[in-house]
């Protein structure tokens, strides 16, 4: 799988930089969205604009995403997470990753950073296998300050 680099969301990253997401303290979920979602960095800012996307398979389920930093590394404000398990025996197509701060309300939870899954066309897919999503070495985005 070809999976591109992450994109941030407009809306959370400016929230990010203005402390009012917390990445590191707050909970920070993963979901997966059909090739039916059409990304828009600009446009959608929470949870509510992209979930009518959301992969329906019947082993998914969102997942919490551990050991979140923010850190210096190389001269770029490094954020970065742990790989992302979906399971070990499930059976799952997406196309798109998304990272989002869940508030538990759909209307609040901040979208932060997406990304395409296959980039070289359709979908990433499992079945009965593992669907694990690991994080690039330079972590999800880096910003040169």
């Amino acid at each position: 799988m070809a999976a591109g680099n992450f994109v941030p969301y407009e809306q959370g990253i400016l929230d990010i930089a203005n402390q009012t997401v917390d990445f590191v303290g707050g909970t920070v979920k993963a979901m997966l969205l059909t090739a039916a979602y059409t990304p828009s960095a600009s446009a959608d800012q929470h949870l509510d604009d992209i979930v009518a996307n959301e992969c329906a398979d019947g082993d998914y389920a969102r997942q919490t995403v551990g050991s979140k930093t923010i850190a210096l590394a190389s001269n770029k404000v490094r954020f970065d997470c742990a790989d992302i398990d979906f399971g070990n025996a499930v059976t799952i197509t997406a196309k798109y990753l998304v990272l989002f701060l869940d508030t538990g309300t759909p209307s609040t939870s901040t979208l932060l950073w997406y990304v395409d899954l296959n980039t070289g066309g359709g979908s990433a897919s499992s079945t009965g296998a593992d669907f694990d999503i690991a994080i690039n070495a330079s972590g999800i985005y880096e910003v040169t300050p």
